[in-house]
């Protein structure tokens, strides 16, 4: 009988906690989805274009000079390998940003 009335209690604490779980998953889980969002934003155009001239005018010319030719090469080696290879991009109901090219 004691059994019986352990596991009850054991029970009726399970809903509270899987909430608590619940609730828990979809705040990291959130955090994460934002954090990528924000490093996705790194690689595009509007982030270089904002920064670069804040480099080049602001902290050293030739610092400046040197991201642009980094900057610059990376995008195109990023470019033609995702022209040769032409790998498509996951299904749009996964997608979290908008996106175009090659995946």
């Amino acid at each position: 009988m004691s059994t019986s009335n352990d596991l009850r209690k054991y029970l009726s604490y399970m809903p509270p906690l899987i909430l608590i779980v619940i609730a828990t998953l979809s705040y990291v889980a959130d955090f994460w989805i934002d954090y990528w969002r924000g490093i996705t934003f790194l690689g595009e155009e509007v982030f270089y274009v904002a920064l670069l001239p804040i480099i080049y005018h602001g902290v050293s010319r030739a610092l400046g000079i040197e991201l642009i030719i980094i900057f610059s090469s990376s995008i195109w080696l990023a470019s033609t390998l995702k022209n040769i290879f032409k790998r498509p991009r996951p299904p749009k109901q996964l997608w979290l940003t908008k996106s175009s090219g090659y995946g």
